[in-house]
Formats: C-alpha cells, structure tokens, sequence
C-alpha cells in the first residue's frame, strides 16, 4: 500500500524505504550464506568476512532535530551491507550517539561508565559555541568514546588530548538532488531564525541587487511579518524586531520596500526543494556561528551557489561556494553581498559535480565512516587484549563483542 500511495508525505515514504532496505540487509544476513550476507564474500572488510557475521549498531536521533531525519537516514540507509542496525545499546557491538549538547553528552558519559559492559561508543558532534557546555566538558566525552566524529576541526583537540578522530562533513543525496538546464534566477534562504541566518541582509542586498528573494521554512516569524503596510507591498511577510528599513519604501528600489522582493514558501517537499535550488542562482547558509549547513551542499548537487561566511565550519565548501567576511558592520557586510549578487555565478561543471559527488556524496561518505569505525573497532579490542574469534558452530559469546569501563 505505501508504495502504492503516490501522496505520502517524504517523511513516511523516506522512513519506509529505509525499512524496507535494513528488512533486505537482514533477510540476507539470516539466510545462513557469507556469500549472500556480505555481497558474495567480497563486498565486506576482511574482519567482518572473517566473522561471518556483520557489525551490530545502534543509533537513533531526536526527531524534533531540524536535521536529524535527513542524517539518521543517509547512516541508515547507505550503510554497507554488512552493517546491521539493531533495536537496542544492548543488542550492538557499537553505539552512535549524536551530541548536539550537553545534555547527550552526559547521556554518553553515564552510559560508557555506569553501565556494564558497555558497547563502544561513536559520538558525532554536532556544535560546540552553542551546545551549552564548555569545550573541556565535550572533550571528556571524545576521550570516553572510541571514536569522535564531526565536521569541526578537532585534530587539534585529539592530538592533545589523546582521542581518537575521524573528520567527516555532511552530505547529500546525489539521486535527489540534480542539476538542471532550467533558467536561473533570484536566491533562496531557508531556515527559521531569521536573525542568526542572515534572513534581513539577504534580502535587502537582493532588492538592491534585483533579484527575488524565496523562503524555505517555517516555525518563527518570517523577516518582512512586521511591515505595517505590508497590504500594499508585494509579498510582505515578515520578523517582529527586525530593522524597521525591511519594510520602508526606498528611493533607490523605485519606491518599493525590499520586502516587495520576498516570498515565503513555508515547509515544501523534498521534490519541491530540489525545483527551487534547480532554478536559483544562489542558494544562502549565511548562519552567523557554528554550523554546516546541509543545504549548501544540497544546492551545490542542483547547481546553486552557496553563500557562506567566512568561519572555519564553513571551509568545507573551499572553492565551491562565495564567502562573505564574518565580523564586517552592517554596511560592509551590504556591500559584500550586493558585490555577490549582482554577477551570476559561475557554473557547477560536469568536473566539479563530480569532485562534490566524491566529497560530499551520502554514498562515498557514509561507507567510508562504517569502515573508520570498523578500524576503530579493531584497535579498540585490540587494546584491550581481546581479539575477535569467527563465528563457529556456537553463538559468539556477547561478553567478548564489548569492552568495560577500565578502558575510560
């Protein structure tokens, strides 16, 4: 029936397939041939070919996270066949956990040390400025876990504090998201914090710069919510608080109000989103501090240019993307982007689609992390003397697929 209802929302269509592709993993795995459950003996790493069964891990993510359905299902779904997930910490050889704050980073903490016999933990962090935990309480965390993984350069971190560590930015998928011939015009923003995401300096370099300005997102007020008249100006909406200029007409805008320059969109679908970057110049993940912003690189795939600024988790996008100076005032920060808007940007080459395919790719990155962290599963028994035995005619013993506490 779900694959029948051509309406569902991308949500449930999404959930499903990914179901439907662990269901086809573990239907292999059970029908008792190597071959079969690790793509014909060659598909897997030599330990897991050795064990004859594949490597159990847990990971979920809180779904009120504005990114987390989207990351929870590339691990899951282009995770390699030889990756099975489980139900439970207790049923894994190796947990991933997600550490958005201090919060998930006590969870990790009490579990690796409370618990008995706890399965080696993965965390992915996620922030740092913003996670409201100094940095040396994270990094107790990266020294408890047998793997730290994150977009943020921590190898400085590790390197002083003795942590294993595997830098990995976000991704996309390249079947989704395509390029287009279609005409580009205007820029896309997207988001719901208008003041962190740069939503009001977008908008009102775009106006002077002549081109529309659409909005993807929703929860909080738009930027042009407040306007007055906003009756009488062409798609006012807008942000209570925001500068008061959003909404006034201007000489030189013929008299209209920037906010005549922007449309809000709302939540759209996948299919929808992927239409709007195909048609867009620019694609904006302007957020003033931490972040990667997965949508850039989604832009990028359909052959929109992303805006960043200029800050160290943004150095991903190194000659792919058009970066603004962080700290300038409000006029310099005007004229930087004007500069931007006003030239169209050059091309996504069929040469450079492929070198973002190989960097950012869902289907490159998320194979090489299960095999990073096989490695690491490797080593860490290995440091604790133990050593993985291939499954024979009796069950593995549990005891002897986790480490203990000592190791932390």
């Amino acid at each position: 029936y779900l694959r029948m209802e051509p309406h569902l929302p991308d949500r449930t269509r999404r959930e499903f397939e990914a179901i439907q592709h662990r269901k086809a993993r573990h239907e292999r795995h059970n029908a008792g041939s190597a071959e079969l459950a690790f793509e014909k003996a060659a598909g897997g790493p030599a330990m897991v070919q050795h064990l004859g069964q594949p490597m159990r891990v847990f990971t979920e993510v809180d779904p009120q996270w504005s990114w987390g359905e989207r990351i929870h299902f590339a691990l899951t779904h282009y995770a390699p066949v030889w990756v099975e997930f489980v139900d439970s910490a207790a049923e894994a050889d190796v947990v991933i956990a997600h550490i958005v704050g201090k919060k998930e980073a006590d969870i990790v903490l009490n579990f690796v040390n409370l618990t008995s016999l706890p399965p080696p933990v993965v965390s992915i962090q996620h922030v740092l400025e913003t996670g409201g935990a100094p940095r040396e309480h994270f990094s107790t965390t990266w020294k408890a876990s047998m793997l730290t993984v994150s977009f943020h350069d921590l190898a400085a971190d590790a390197q002083r504090e003795g942590f294993d560590f595997y830098a990995m930015p976000w991704g996309a998928d390249g079947d989704l998201f395509v390029p287009s011939t279609a005409l580009r015009d205007g820029v896309l923003i997207t988001g719901s914090d208008a003041v962190e995401e740069s939503h009001g300096e977008v908008l009102f370099a775009a106006a002077h710069a002549k081109l529309q300005v659409r909005h993807i997102g929703g929860g909080a007020p738009t930027v042009c919510e407040a306007c007055p008249d906003g009756e009488l100006i062409a798609g006012a909406k807008g942000a209570k608080g925001e500068a008061p200029l959003l909404c006034q007409r201007l000489k030189n805008l013929d008299g209209q109000a920037p906010c005549a320059w922007y449309k809000f969109l709302g939540r759209v679908s996948d299919e929808q989103l992927v239409d709007e970057l195909q048609h867009a110049r620019y694609i904006s993940t302007l957020r003033k501090k931490e972040g990667f912003e997965i949508f850039g690189v989604e832009g990028l795939f359909c052959g929109a240019r992303p805006l960043v600024y200029n800050i160290s988790t943004y150095r991903w996008y190194d000659g792919h993307a058009e970066f603004i100076p962080p700290d300038a005032s409000g006029f310099d920060t005007f004229l930087a982007l004007v500069g931007v808007l006003q030239r169209k940007p050059k091309p996504v080459s069929h040469e450079e689609l492929a070198t973002l395919h190989r960097k950012f790719g869902w289907d490159s990155i998320v194979p090489a992390l299960y095999e990073r962290i096989l490695r690491s599963l490797i080593s860490h028994f290995g440091r604790l003397g133990r050593t993985l035995e291939p499954q024979g005619q009796e069950e593995v013993s549990r005891s002897d697929l986790k480490g203990d506490t000592s190791e932390f």
